[in-house]
């Protein structure tokens, strides 16, 4: 079953959402992610949230680890919407397709 995600990204306090998407990669090595980035598998989606906007979806193509990181490598489509109010941690999830944030980012694409 696809699970869905909202990720937020920072090497020393700087945001590199640029270099995710150039690269198509998500990466996090914070320990809030700990036991949920280990459940990011092949096919789910994830979205790229800077500030309060989602900048980014994409499905996750695979994944592998280079300790401390996790990388995630995902196919990015470039989108500007609004986050969810309220998210402070660097990963969000998992979400089922119902879960209100999924439908208003992923919307029918879900």
């Amino acid at each position: 079953m696809t699970q869905y995600w909202i990720a937020h990204a920072k090497v020393d306090n700087r945001p590199v959402h640029e270099l995710c998407r150039k690269h198509g990669i998500w990466f996090a090595n914070a320990e809030t992610t700990q036991g949920r980035l280990e459940q990011i598998k092949k096919g789910d989606g994830i979205a790229l949230k800077t500030g309060g906007r989602i900048i980014a979806t994409g499905i996750v193509v695979d994944t592998t680890s280079l300790k401390p990181y996790r990388l995630v490598f995902v196919e990015w489509t470039s989108c500007d919407k609004k986050a969810p109010r309220g998210l402070r941690e660097t990963l969000y999830g998992p979400y089922a397709e119902s879960n209100e944030y999924v439908k208003a980012i992923w919307g029918s694409k879900a």
